[in-house]
């Protein structure tokens, strides 16, 4: 074993406990750490907003943030400040979290604030017209971003006629007709005691987090389920937007595979050595061979139903065909050819030792537990993860290659200056 394998190892076993109202509360105490990250998380997210109502999951984050029946929003952001830590949340296709990150000696005081929050949020009228606008303002802002926008271009061909494909925050209309109503029962039917994990990573023992979180929280009572969901509906096609923007930007993307896919580990390899860092290939020969795209990278996402693997560039219109060439050209080539040895091991070597560099921040450890035991309903810890890793052969990545890059499989979104130009450019999907 390895010196790198021994200090991955070597990390505290994770504790959990499930409360009689069936809230989960995950600890993994961290001997010599002076803080705490602390994460409220919920089995519900963007997906689940109704056909009519899309957005309001992320609306119902912004308002928890808005004040308590016993504090203002300003006393949140002040004991926070006065803690010297951070608070913050995050809405995503199947979860929201609610997280912190304090001092050991303010861990009951930060504690306190999100339960508060939790369970004693108002929703008062006057907050929702205020957050609205603040949500219109940010799709806006999102509007004017591409190399955002195009990503849920994207996911919108991929999963056309499903929820999944939706935008997280809603759409201008969607979110226009949320009412205090729709809030407050979306809220009150799914965000209980019975569809949420605290995990916590740190100085606090579980002992400390179950009575200062998990029985607090044991307050909201059990809830409906959370949504039952999937499989996803999958589409796919072409989709261009002519924006006034100075590059074309596009993703090339394909479904992926579901979280519990036994292959996840070779699509993880898959998707470093296409496009996953400097030393990738479309990195290498896009980038720093021909100097055609500052940015350039692949990506993967995996949901408990379906996945999403895709390669996202920006670049020079006129340089746009001349990119999804090589884009092509180096798929192609993952599909026709086993990739070398030294190739497969580099990119498992990058992975593993960014996974061991995460140990070092205790919010990437509790993000970490916080979303393996909501897709997997269990910690995967670390070392399993490596030893999967480990696992995976050059043949792997090649049979996975020729499975998901298949012809016929590829959507393209993008946006450029000139619509009809940049659709000439990206040509038909291979």
């Amino acid at each position: 074993m390895s010196e790198l394998d021994a200090f991955a190892g070597g990390s505290e076993a994770i504790l959990e406990s499930t409360s009689a109202s069936g809230t989960r509360v995950l600890c993994e105490l961290v001997p010599g750490a002076r803080s705490v990250a602390i994460g409220v998380w919920f089995r519900t997210g963007s997906r689940d907003d109704p056909d009519d109502r899309s957005g309001v999951s992320h609306f119902i984050e912004h308002l928890l943030f808005k004040g308590t029946t016993g504090r203002t929003a300003r006393m949140i952001s002040e004991e926070f400040d006065l803690m010297g830590g951070n608070l913050n949340a995050f809405t995503a296709k199947d979860h929201m979290c609610i997280y912190a990150r304090v001092l050991d000696d303010d861990f009951e005081r930060a504690s306190d604030v999100l339960v508060d929050m939790v369970t004693s949020s108002r929703f008062s009228p006057d907050d929702v017209e205020l957050e609205r606008n603040v949500i219109l303002d940010e799709i806006a802002t999102y509007e004017d971003t591409p190399d955002e926008l195009v990503f849920d271009l994207l996911e919108g061909l991929i999963w056309h006629s499903d929820r999944i494909g939706r935008p997280i925050l809603g759409s201008e209309d969607s979110v226009s007709s949320i009412t205090r109503d729709d809030v407050t029962a979306f809220f009150g039917e799914y965000f209980g005691a019975s569809n949420l994990a605290i995990v916590t990573a740190g100085s606090a023992s579980l002992d400390r987090a179950s009575r200062c979180l998990g029985e607090p929280l044991a307050s909201l009572g059990a809830r409906k389920p959370a949504p039952v969901r999937g499989p996803a509906r999958v589409g796919g096609g072409v989709d261009v937007r002519a924006k006034q923007v100075e590059q074309a930007h596009f993703c090339i993307g394909v479904v992926g595979l579901p979280a519990h896919d036994d292959r996840q580990y070779a699509l993880l390899v898959l998707n470093s050595i296409l496009g996953g860092g400097p030393s990738s290939r479309l990195f290498q020969k896009v980038r720093e061979e021909r100097g055609l795209a500052y940015s350039i990278y692949s990506f993967q996402s995996s949901y408990h139903d379906t996945g999403l693997l895709g390669v996202y560039a920006a670049t020079s219109p006129q340089a746009a065909s001349t990119v999804r060439q090589i884009i092509e050209e180096e798929i192609v080539r993952l599909r026709a050819q086993t990739c070398a040895a030294d190739e497969i091991n580099r990119a498992k070597s990058q992975m593993k030792r960014s996974l061991v560099l995460g140990l070092e921040s205790m919010s990437s450890r509790m993000m970490r537990i916080g979303r393996s035991e909501l897709v997997y309903g269990r910690v995967v810890g670390l070392p399993e993860v490596l030893s999967r890793l480990a696992a995976v052969r050059a043949e792997d990545v090649r049979s996975l290659a020729c499975e998901v890059w298949a012809p016929g499989r590829v959507s393209t979104a993008a946006i450029g200056p000139d619509a009809g130009e940049i659709r000439t450019a990206l040509g038909v999907a291979f």
